[in-house]
This record gives C-alpha cells, sequence and structure tokens, in this order.
C-alpha cells in the first residue's frame, strides 16, 4: 500500500478515561478513526512512524509531559500534527509547543465544532506532509541515478549556468553538457527544467 493510500486515524493521548470517552465519541460521529492512550509512554509503545493522521494530546499528563512526548515523537519520526489540550496554558508552554511544530493548542472547556475543525485541518496537514515526504523519496532516489558528472552538470545548471559556462567550468565540450544534461533530465522524471529547479532547491534548502 502507498504511504499516501493509509488511512488517517487521530490519536488521543490523556489520562483521564471519560475525557477519552467523550472525544472518541465525538470524532466517530465524524466517521473519523481513533485509538486512544492513557499515557504517553503507552503511545510511543504501539504507534509506529508510519502511522498517518494526527494527535490529540494532554499537555499536563503525569508520566511523560505533553512537551517532551512531541520531542520524543521527533526523535522517533513520528512526523504527524499534534494539537495540544490543556485545562492550565501558560504563556512559555504555549510558546515551546507550537516553536517545536505543534498545530495548536486549545484550552479546556472548548467548543466541540470548533475541535473537530481543527482536527480535520490537521488531518489534511499529514495529507500535505506524507506527499511531501513521498516526493522528497522520490526525488532522492532519483539523485542516486545519476553519475558524478551528471550531477554536476545539474546541480551547476539548476543555479542558472548556461551550458557553455558549465562546459568551461567543467573543462568539457558543450555538446557534453547536453548529452549529461538529457540524461539527468530522464532520470530525474521531471515535466520540464523549471520542476527540476523548483524541486532541487526546495529540497536543497530543507536540508
Amino acid at each position: 500500500m502507498k504511504e499516501s493510500d493509509k488511512p488517517q486515524t487521530v490519536f488521543v493521548v490523556d489520562d483521564d478515561p471519560l475525557f477519552c470517552k467523550l472525544i472518541n465519541a465525538l470524532l466517530l460521529s465524524e466517521a473519523l478513526m481513533v485509538e486512544s492512550y492513557d499515557c504517553g509512554r503507552t503511545f510511543l509503545e504501539e504507534v509506529n512512524p508510519d502511522r498517518r493522521g494526527c494527535a490529540l494530546i494532554d499537555l499536563a499528563m503525569p508520566q511523560i509531559h505533553g512537551v517532551e512526548l512531541q520531542t520524543q515523537m521527533q526523535e522517533r519520526g513520528i512526523l504527524m500534527p499534534i494539537i495540544f489540550i490543556t485545562a492550565t496554558a501558560d504563556v512559555a508552554t504555549t510558546a515551546a509547543v507550537m516553536r517545536q511544530g505543534a498545530l495548536d493548542l486549545i484550552e479546556k472547556p472548548f467548543d466541540s465544532v470548533t475541535l473537530v475543525q481543527r482536527v480535520k485541518e490537521a488531518l489534511a496537514a499529514d495529507t500535505l506532509m506524507t506527499i511531501g515526504r513521498v516526493v522528497r523519496r522520490n526525488h532522492q532516489k532519483a539523485l542516486s541515478q545519476l553519475t558524478p558528472r551528471e550531477r554536476e552538470v545539474m546541480d551547476l545548471a539548476v543555479i542558472g549556468l548556461a551550458n557553455k559556462q558549465v562546459a568551461m567550468k567543467l573543462a568539457i565540450s558543450e555538446r557534453t553538457v547536453e548529452i549529461h544534461r538529457s540524461r539527468f533530465m530522464r532520470k530525474m522524471q521531471v515535466e520540464s527544467f523549471a520542476d527540476l529547479v523548483s524541486r532541487h532547491s526546495t529540497f536543497t534548502q530543507a536540508a
């Protein structure tokens, strides 16, 4: 199954069983898949990095605090959008979780309509993240198929050097540059050179 075709789940992590029950009922009524965990440790033990969806996490839990759980998720490659829920938000904590990439922090008591809306936004964000990972992985796979010379020519071409300039810089003929350019375009499987430049620069900056 393709990564983008995997089902999405809302992972609820909260040590309050009544709260979990209410959230589960709410999300199930919206035809969303839900899994509940009473602590962050259990969540980390049972949820693999290849799972798709979003996490709805209580910020103040006894064993693993929400901020620490967020950090451990990132370290383990569980890269899904996170929405924190808390009854005792403070400015410093809010800033910390948002700085680490949390999608939102919602204070209790909350409006159920707002919560469902934010969860659906988180699932949409997960879809975009998944597509981005697939595109990046395909890009890296294509790069690995280039010869060292093809990579050299491509790296110079994408920064704007004309074939003649590339030829002079690498001390090869312009015709040879054209051949390498044709080969790396085919191997990179892009629709146009502009598409290659955009994709390559985006991934280079991200790295």
